[in-house]
This record gives C-alpha cells, sequence and structure tokens, in this order.
C-alpha cells in the first residue's frame, strides 16, 4: 500500500491499525500505523506521531467522528 509506511523510516516493519466498528473515530479502513521497529504510532492521514490512548480522527481533521445514524426513522406516508 503506497504511502502506510513508517514516517520515520520507509524501510521499517509497520503494523496498520483499523480501530473497532464502536469507536468514535472507526474508519472503515486503515486509521493508524504502529512502527515495530520505532515503537511509535502515527496517524494515517497527519503521518503525526499519536501519544498514548490519542487516536487518529477521520481523515485527520480534529472533531470529525463517526456519523451517527438514526434507525427506523426514515420518512413514511400518512394515511389519508
Amino acid at each position: 500500500m503506497t504511502g502506510l509506511s513508517c514516517p520515520v523510516n520507509a524501510m521499517h516493519k509497520v503494523c496498520l491499525v483499523e480501530y473497532s466498528w464502536d469507536d468514535p473515530y472507526h474508519y472503515d479502513g486503515i486509521s493508524e500505523i504502529y512502527c515495530y521497529e520505532c515503537k511509535k504510532r502515527f496517524g494515517r492521514w497527519s503521518k503525526k506521531e499519536l501519544a498514548e490512548g490519542e487516536k487518529e480522527p477521520r481523515y485527520g481533521i480534529e472533531g470529525y467522528t463517526k456519523r451517527t445514524v438514526d434507525v427506523g426513522t426514515e420518512a413514511r406516508e400518512k394515511p389519508i
């Protein structure tokens, strides 16, 4: 995958992390890069080093989280 490598050294082995479906920062794909050799975590979009407990927001945009979908609220015709 192009561009998904360690920002410190592209030759390092990395693990690509996808957040759980119920995580507010869930994205259907990779959100974080963990480098086995640096022992550091980086955001997929921002390439910023993440502190312990910090998450990469969707698309690297601060405050952008998973959309909430209301089930069963679709428009219905009113009876005549």
